[in-house]
């Protein structure tokens, strides 16, 4: 029987990104896979929304043709946090095996991601209590910070740290009882932080989590300086309430 995995992909405007992310979709593989891929906006240009509504259409053949894509919108810009949690939660009777988070400005360089994604699951069979595995980024990621506290899990192409440490969380994969279990992201925040609040939980919970270094991810990140400085203050509930729409309008 095919995995199956529900990702669902924040999007807040960046329509140039969002665009090169979704397209490097497209030759992913699907062996052994049934992806449902939800794109959960939070906002859009005209321009990015009837792009996304052409991906959705069929006219623009963003993702593999196996795999299913639905659009939802989420009006007043709710964050990261609340439009994954309800996407989870509409898809949670289709019972994927798999809840993948994925950053709308990630950029695919293998087709086989997906797959070595799912499979580290069974390749760290040692590992009991493994709640989570994200992907490897660029090098200098300032998501992946050197800890000595990460090790190789013998036998495997895993990393793992015991206080889940040094993990990227812009493309992480939990299965959904685990998801359930934590409850999910958390919501009080628009951006920033909610994923590494989520590692923090499974820690707490004593699940471990795993780098899959075969999974690589371009993760460019934004160099606007003013929208970087409006993620810093919405992550930690600074901002105003006429900022609160984002930062591009």
């Amino acid at each position: 029987m095919p995995r199956k995995v529900l990702a669902v992909l924040p999007i807040y405007f960046q329509e140039e990104a969002t665009i090169a992310c979704l397209r490097s979709f497209r030759e992913t593989s699907l062996t052994g896979i049934d992806l449902k891929v939800v794109l959960a906006v939070n906002g859009a240009t005209p321009s990015l929304q009837a792009y996304l509504d052409s991906v959705v259409g069929g006219t623009q053949k963003d993702f593999p043709d196996k795999a299913e894509v639905v659009l939802r919108n989420f009006p007043g810009n709710p964050g990261k946090g609340f439009v994954v949690n309800q996407s989870v939660k509409e898809f949670e009777s289709w019972n994927p095996e798999f809840v993948l988070s994925y950053d709308s400005d990630l950029i695919i360089q293998e087709p086989s991601w997906l797959t070595t994604l799912v499979f580290s699951f069974d390749k760290a069979s040692s590992l009991k209590r493994l709640g989570a595995v994200v992907s490897a980024q660029t090098v200098g990621d300032v998501h992946r910070p050197v800890s000595p506290q990460i090790v190789k899990v013998s036998g495997t192409n895993l990393l793992f740290s015991s206080c889940n440490q040094g993990q990227a969380g812009s493309c992480l994969m939990t299965p959904l009882k685990v998801w359930k279990e934590l409850g999910g992201y958390r919501t009080d925040r628009v951006y920033g932080g909610i994923d590494g609040d989520y590692m923090s939980k499974l820690h707490m919970h004593k699940y471990v989590s795993c780098i899959a270094q075969d999974c690589v991810l371009i993760h460019p990140h934004s160099t606007d300086v003013a929208y970087s400085h409006w993620k810093l203050r919405a992550a930690y509930g600074k901002l105003g309430e006429n900022e609160k729409g984002g930062y591009y309008k």
